[in-house]
């Protein structure tokens, strides 16, 4: 089993930079970890999380269309679609061809309700304007409310203060708004300019709001913030949808304006498709006849991986798709930098990619054997593994260690449980055990990132969370997953036009969110680094391509195998940063391969100062699964990854290691 360095430079060493609070980065409230046997929250140690997941809803029906250009006083008329405005004061409320307005004087607000539009599980947006002061130091709030009744309401709230502009989660209970998460907006606020807001609320227990608001006419960005609502007060009820604002005491009197209402009722797939992680029931019934016929590369490909065997841990030597192999499970592993200490982490490892070969040679061959061997080494672990051992010292790999088994327990647990029935009298895969197991000793270390990592290590925790929330049937942590994704991967590859928000780090590329790189008190020279000084940024440059090969092929396995597993679920990944990824395959591939197969090392181009090191490693093995969406499925061409693939990589001719596992036995050609 390839074995990199585990502590990554930029991730515990360099410039000491600390993190402030992350106002959108919110921790559930069971994210905690292990420190030498004793339970600590992970908020204790000072580690932010990634923004949750919003769900992926789709539109059910349209509730409300309106953009306020028509004129009338006294009121805001009908919308085109949602009925009739009631506006309380009616005095102050107008429309014009600028916009629904509030004329406000110092604390004084207003609100229009659609009061026959009743919403739920609804997503909705505005355009908010106001005739603010720049430089001034009044508050003046508008707010998108929805599920609005007499008592409560949940809003997307835009405050301006002088020139900044602040977007926020609020709950209102009688008369009393509490914000629930906010965030500053990077652009600035100006008079008379115009900021679009969203808002989506879904669920009842627990409620799920996430929210977003930019400069109006520019894209819009992923949802900034998320939070998950299970308090008692939590707003469940079908109730209205409203547009409210207000002038603080301190101000003066201010037109407030709203235009381009818009809401749709919206609601979730009721089910995930399983087998669901990785592989679906498509690529294994695909893989499965190619090998019944001894085709190839498929053939050679299952006789490899049925003799790959690890070099490390008490199974050394052993296939792992032996019918004797022994779990090597402990109540506690603990895992430190390079494996040092190693208590349990080698075997850790193995036995999940021991489940897996098992699993997969079920799939293939139909060996009932192979199943039996693979419920036994799952129902070892759930039956006595407790947790990670986790801190900053000396276990504070286990959030890795975390997430790369936790991708391939998953894996492997979810084509046993969907594809074989064992026979009568015969152990059988203990689900309810198994799914508490990588609720309460993977999941809390994964579903938050890491303040400082690097690529892999947050490619890798996206993949094991959205992986754990398909086994257990948990849309939120699915869709945490999927939210991570989605804030690392334009952080993580780098495409000409990123533009990092952070002032002190303008013209550079984006920072991962939730990090110690997104801190405004990170410096060039640390970002820099963190890097790993690349001598020039370049399209598809990934952020640990200067560092090694292997780290960088690490960073692109979670990636794509993140992605993979969210297109069997219906959410394409791939498509939203199919550039970026195309671009990041492309550029590194073509560096391997000239450095690997033409001898140019450093190879043309390489924005390095040090020849590649090609020592045997995760770049043999990453870029098939992506290779076969993109080239083969979408029909784009990647020539370099085609030549590394066909000339070094098929038939996975190293080894599996940790997480990316025999990808050409179960990924080549695939529908």
């Amino acid at each position: 089993m390839f074995t990199p360095k585990r502590r990554d430079a930029a991730e515990r060493g360099g410039t000491a930079v600390s993190s402030p609070p992350v106002a959108h980065r919110r921790w559930p409230t069971f994210n905690r970890a292990v420190v030498l046997g004793v339970t600590v929250s992970i908020a204790w140690l000072g580690l932010p999380g990634l923004a949750q997941g919003a769900p992926q809803y789709a539109p059910t029906g349209t509730l409300v269309t309106d953009s306020l250009s028509r004129t009338v006083t006294g009121g805001w008329g009908s919308a085109t679609v949602g009925g009739a405005y009631t506006v309380s004061p009616a005095a102050s409320a107008s429309v014009t061809a600028t916009g629904g307005q509030f004329a406000l004087t110092a604390g004084k607000a207003a609100e229009a309700v659609l009061s026959s539009v009743k919403t739920q599980d609804i997503i909705a947006s505005a355009d908010f304007s106001n005739a603010l002061v720049s430089g001034g130091s009044a508050n003046i709030y508008q707010e998108l409310r929805l599920r609005v009744s007499a008592d409560a309401a949940y809003a997307v709230r835009l405050k301006t203060t002088g020139t900044v502009g602040t977007v926020a989660i609020t709950k209102v209970i009688g008369t009393s708004g509490t914000t629930m998460v906010k965030q500053d907006l990077a652009a600035p606020v100006r008079a008379g300019g115009w900021t679009s807001v969203e808002i989506q609320l879904t669920g009842t227990n627990p409620v799920t709001i996430s929210a977003r608001a930019w400069p109006a006419g520019t894209a819009k960005p992923a949802w900034q913030l998320s939070y998950s609502d299970a308090a008692a007060d939590r707003v469940t009820a079908t109730g209205a949808f409203s547009v409210w604002g207000y002038v603080s005491t301190s101000g003066s009197s201010s037109v407030l304006k709203t235009r381009n209402l818009s809401a749709q009722a919206v609601a979730l797939p009721p089910t995930f498709v399983h087998p669901g992680i990785l592989l679906g029931t498509q690529q294994l019934g695909f893989v499965k006849a190619k090998i019944a016929a001894g085709a190839e590369p498929w053939t050679s490909a299952l006789a490899k991986a049925k003799a790959e065997k690890p070099n490390t841990g008490l199974n050394s030597g052993v296939p792992y798709s032996s019918l004797t192999w022994t779990p090597r499970v402990r109540a506690y592993v603990g895992c430190g930098p390079n494996h040092s200490p190693d208590e349990g982490c080698y075997d850790e490892n193995n036995d999940a990619m021991a489940a897996y070969t098992d699993a997969l040679m079920w799939s293939y061959t139909g060996n009932a054997a192979y199943g039996k061997m693979a419920i036994k080494i799952l129902n070892a672990w759930s039956a006595t593994f407790v947790n990670h051992k986790f801190d900053l010292g000396t276990y504070s790999d286990g959030v890795l260690q975390a997430a790369w088994a936790g991708s391939v327990f998953p894996r492997a647990a979810e084509i046993i449980r969907y594809t074989y029935t064992p026979a009568a009298g015969q152990e059988t895969l203990d689900v309810p055990r198994f799914s508490d197991m990588l609720t309460r000793a993977f999941l809390p270390l994964v579903i938050n990132g890491w303040n400082g990592a690097g690529a892999n290590w947050l490619t890798s925790m996206a993949e094991a969370t959205m992986a754990i929330g398909i086994f257990t049937d948990n849309r939120d942590t699915f869709n945490n997953g999927v939210g991570d994704w989605r804030g690392d991967i334009p952080a993580i590859i780098y495409m000409a036009g990123d533009k990092n928000l952070n002032p002190v780090l303008a013209g550079m590329p984006i920072s991962p969110p939730g990090t110690m790189y997104d801190s405004p008190k990170m410096t060039r020279a640390a970002f820099l680094n963190y890097w790993h000084n690349p001598t020039k940024f370049i399209s598809g440059l990934e952020v640990e391509t200067n560092r090694d090969i292997n780290h960088m092929a690490m960073g692109f396995g979670g990636m794509i195998n993140g992605a993979e597993t969210a297109r069997l679920q219906g959410i394409d990944l791939y498509g939203e940063q199919k550039a970026r990824i195309v671009a990041g395959m492309e550029l590194n591939t073509g560096y391997i391969y000239a450095a690997v197969k033409n001898g140019q090392n450093p190879p043309p181009g390489w924005v390095g100062t040090q020849p590649i090191n090609t020592t045997n490693g995760a770049w043999k093995i990453t870029w098939e699964i992506g290779y076969n969406h993109f080239a083969n499925r979408l029909g784009i061409p990647m020539p370099n990854t085609a030549k590394l693939l066909k000339d070094v990589v098929r038939p996975s001719n190293w080894r599996t290691t940790l997480f990316m596992d025999y990808e050409t036995l179960t990924s080549y050609g695939t529908p």
